[in-house]
């Protein structure tokens, strides 16, 4: 068998394991819906929403012009919109269908979550804000803590309405990790003076 005969096999292989699997988490949530869950779930859901990010986002920008460390403002920006374009032009590109067990009806392709995106882009751009900013390691470990538990409760919540697949969470973190990133080293190339490297960011 030739090289590339394996590689497209394995590949096969690999993507019948992650849809078996996709198909398996979704049987499992649905089986555990119930009215309280769904309703809590349900408000979860809206803080990934990006009409409520947006409208987060227009408020930190505002309390960090005012603070001041108006360093952090176009990165922040810079992250989110970064991560939604990966997740739009991904979606496009694969044109993944909706989990046939979904809660209600969503519009759009599956893969990835533009809401597990926009969690590890903003939620995650805020993590590194009030990380930077802490003035001890009980702080930071706090931010981290409760950062991470609001992102990953996001992309659960994604799951329990049955709206996506594992795998859709899985990419919209890893498109929103590449936003993230991106915003990140453009704070510390174009916002941070050199000599300030490393220390708190300011204008």
């Amino acid at each position: 068998m030739a090289p590339n005969d394996k590689t497209m096999e394995f590949l096969n292989s690999f993507l019948l394991s992650v849809v078996a699997l996709d198909i398996r988490i979704a049987n499992f949530f649905f089986e555990l819906r119930n009215t309280e869950l769904l309703s809590f779930f349900t408000w979860v859901t809206l803080l990934g929403e990006w009409q409520v990010v947006v409208g987060f986002a227009v408020i930190i920008s505002l309390l960090l012009w005012l603070w001041p460390r108006r360093a952090y403002i176009i990165p922040l920006w810079v992250s989110i919109v970064g991560g939604e374009l990966f997740t739009f032009l991904v979606k496009l590109v694969l044109h993944r269908p909706r989990p046939e067990l979904a809660y209600y009806l969503e519009n759009g392709f599956s893969f990835p979550s533009g809401h597990a995106t926009i969690a590890v882009a903003f939620y995650g751009f805020l993590i590194y804000i009030f990380f930077k900013e802490a003035k001890n390691f009980g702080q930071k470990a706090s931010v981290i803590f409760g950062g991470l538990i609001i992102i990953l409760t996001i992309g659960l919540s994604r799951l329990y309405l049955g709206v996506h697949y594992l795998s859709d969470i899985g990419g919209g973190y890893l498109m929103g990790l590449l936003g993230l990133v991106i915003g990140i080293v453009l704070l510390k190339l174009c916002f941070t003076p050199k000599k300030e490297i490393g220390a708190q960011p300011k204008l």
